[in-house]
């Protein structure tokens, strides 16, 4: 290749005779030419600085034993006449790097006479030079070829002192039989900072040290390095390297991200002193011993395959960091949470009515201006008790309302999405509308309605279904949550009403499309179980009278006069009648005429919807649909005030509060349908305690011809008869 690129080698020199033949003689180094390879002594090369002892293929030094005059200047001249790229003898030129600087402290002239004890140190270490010949270090790192071993290893290790900081690696190869072989790479020593340092920072200067050599060593070695491992005796070191939880000034933070940067503290070792060969390379060590440390071997326990390195800790701790003046303090600081609710709702259960609550609560406002030294307000009984009241109400409506009564405080308009999200939904109807007209009468259909009732304002929603499929009644949910926006929760009973429309509608929670609208809405459906009507009696009180009413009204309208369109603009009108009751005695103070209703939450609006001025004859009902609509609404408003009011006597079952049923107790059922003289006895293997761990259903086992079977029933269709044990 270099043939065909007319590129001439010359100045050959090699150890070996077989490849100095290869190539013309001419070509051979000056001082091979006129020798016999095999016979006469090879003499030492120069190799790109370094010294090339040919004959035992090894490196050495050459020293200069000129007489040079013993000024600073003559000094200098010898210090740099010392060529060591490689740091092999860097634990000696670091000393006369070191004498030069203290000379250069002292305001003298460079060709002024050393002081007498410089002169002498300085004559010391000029004469131990001339050990350095004795020097032979190999040229090769081990004594096998690399690409034959297994495993190849960088261990590089890093000490410091007042006096010069100092890195030294060794290459650590596994060959196939087993053994290790260890052979110096690269070391460095350098002067310590002349501004004072503490010694943790100096060795971390060596860490920084050994990770820049490391560096440079992987970017020049042509083989493959398969792990680097790094070595100090400095367990502060390792702290600064493994910390994760305090913060440095900016010394040590930025070396530590230096080394943070090429290296992970998972290769990051604790080495004895001892042990340390980086530690010849911070203080003097005479010429004639260096052979005898261990700066161009290694530690011993680098040559054996298990390692005789102390153990290792999992991670290194900060060592006293509260004393390390490199350390930032910590500051803790405390904060005070103040809540705006200091009276829970939590508390009001304890009182079992609510004027017990209001005394209460007037007692406790009394007692904390009293402890307060408040000045005592001339206020009547009547106004104490109506402040306690206040109180109650705005505790419950912090956690109960704490989104709308953000939007609200912030001028905003309460999402309509939380208005509702509990509901109780029921089934009633048909009607038989008309749906056209022919000459031979008129076309007949049937209508259902849906009802919606919110567990929590009480407020109604009426959709009328048309078509019987489980398609008609999600449309009915969709245009139910169109309007009032997104619900969590169905709830219904599992009546005879409810679960025979639910067959002659041909849809059932169980439906897989049902299920699918559900869950793509995120909301359940909830069933009651069987024979506790009770349980709904939030809606089915509602839907009750409702029923009642509009089957005495609709079946006495000819069928050809009512109209899908006049029977949904009837249920609008019924639902606003239903919405338009009060939720709270009427207040007899002149200051707050308004009432509280379904609608005037729904609506944000106190006027309730009015009915429009005219007289609606029944006469008229064939005439115009909405003069229809209207006297249909009036025949509803008067009914309703006369029914409606009878559900608000009060209510006389379940006062007292007694003692839960239990798994194992025997019952007696209350079987409507059970047969003469037959008495079902089952036993309790469930209950469903509530939110107030009161038991309202449980399950029961009942023995029914040898075969037992299984029923959920209220608690009031249950006769306890014997106490498990």
């Amino acid at each position: 290749m270099l043939a065909d690129s007319n590129i001439c080698l010359h100045k050959l020199a090699s150890n070996s005779p077989e490849v100095m033949k290869a190539f013309p003689s001419q070509e051979w180094a000056k001082e091979l030419k006129d020798l016999d390879l095999g016979a006469d002594p090879l003499p030492l090369q120069r190799s790109l600085g370094l010294n090339w002892n040919l004959q035992k293929d090894s490196f050495t030094f050459l020293v200069s034993r000129e007489e040079k005059p013993f000024p600073r200047r003559g000094v200098l001249s010898t210090v740099n006449s010392l060529y060591d790229p490689l740091g092999f003898a860097a634990p000696i030129t670091m000393q006369g790097k070191a004498l030069i600087r203290e000379l250069c402290s002292e305001n003298c002239d460079w060709d002024a006479p050393l002081p007498a004890d410089k002169e002498t140190q300085w004559r010391a270490w000029q004469t131990s030079l001339v050990d350095l010949e004795k020097l032979q270090i190999p040229r090769q790192y081990i004594h096998t070829s690399l690409h034959t071993t297994l495993r190849r290893e960088l261990c590089v290790f890093a000490d410091a002192s007042t006096l010069a900081v100092s890195a030294v690696a060794y290459l650590r190869a596994f060959d196939e039989e087993g053994q290790v072989h260890v052979g110096f790479c690269m070391g460095k020593s350098k002067l310590a900072p002349r501004q004072p340092h503490t010694v943790p920072c100096l060795e971390l200067c060596a860490a920084v040290l050994a990770v820049e050599l490391a560096d440079t060593l992987l970017e020049e070695l042509d083989i493959e390095i398969h792990e680097v491992k790094y070595y100090t005796d400095s367990k502060v070191v390792l702290g600064y390297i493994n910390n994760t939880s305090r913060r440095f000034y900016m010394y040590v933070a930025n070396r530590v991200a230096r080394i943070r940067k090429s290296t992970n503290p998972t290769q990051w070792y604790f080495v004895n002193t001892q042990h340390n060969p980086a530690d010849h390379g911070t203080r003097p060590v005479p010429v004639s011993l260096l052979c005898s440390t261990s700066w161009l071997t290694g530690p011993d326990f680098l040559k054996k395959v298990s390692e005789d390195a102390p153990p290792q800790p999992d991670s290194f701790e900060l060592v006293e960091p509260a004393s390390d003046v490199e350390i930032r303090p910590l500051i803790t600081t405390f904060t005070t949470k103040v809540g705006t609710t200091q009276l829970g709702s939590h508390r009001f259960k304890r009182f079992s009515r609510w004027r017990l609550l209001i005394h209460g609560v007037a007692k406790l406002i009394q007692k904390i201006r009293s402890s307060l030294k408040a000045p005592e307000k001339d206020m009547k009984k009547l106004d104490k008790l109506k402040q306690a009241k206040n109180i109650i109400i705005r505790s419950v409506q912090e956690e109960e309302f704490k989104e709308e009564l953000k939007s609200l405080s912030k001028g905003e308009l309460v999402p309509e999405h939380s208005l509702i999200l509990s509901t109780g939904l029921d089934v009633f109807g048909p009607w038989n509308i008309c749906v056209r007209r022919t000459r031979s009468g008129a076309s007949e259909n049937k209508r259902w309605a849906v009802m919606f009732t919110c567990l929590v304002t009480r407020a109604v929603h009426i959709e009328v279904i048309e078509s019987l499929s489980t398609s008609s009644f999600i449309n009915a949910l969709r245009r139910f949550v169109a309007i009032r926006g997104p619900v969590k929760l169905f709830q219904s009973d599992r009546g005879t009403n409810f679960v025979g429309a639910c067959k002659e509608l041909q849809f059932a929670a169980e439906d897989p499309e049902l299920q699918s609208y559900f869950k793509d809405e995120g909301c359940t459906w909830k069933f009651n179980p069987p024979h506790s009507s009770h349980m709904g009696g939030v809606w089915e009180r509602m839907i009750g009278v409702a029923r009642r009413i509009l089957d005495a009204m609709l079946l006495k309208v000819h069928t050809p006069s009512l109209s899908h369109e006049v029977l949904t603009t009837l249920m609008a009108e019924v639902s606003a009648i239903m919405n338009g009751r009060p939720l709270v005695p009427i207040s007899t103070d002149p200051e707050q005429p308004d009432l509280l209703t379904p609608g005037s939450i729904f609506t944000q609006k106190t006027e309730l919807v009015s009915a429009p001025p005219g007289v609606f004859d029944p006469n008229e009902l064939h005439r115009k649909q909405w003069k229809q609509v209207q006297c249909l609404a009036n025949s509803f408003w008067k009914r309703w005030r006369q029914e409606y009011l009878a559900t608000l006597q009060p209510r006389r079952k379940w006062q007292a509060v007694g003692p839960n049923l239990e798994i194992g107790d025997v019952v007696l059922l209350k079987d409507s349908q059970a047969k003469r003289n037959e008495w079902p006895v089952g036993l309790i293997v469930n209950t469903f305690p509530g939110q107030d761990n009161r038991v309202r259903k449980v399950e029961v086992r009942v023995v029914k011809g040898g075969t037992p079977r299984v029923y959920i029933r209220p608690i009031s269709e249950c006769v306890l008869l014997i106490k498990g044990t």
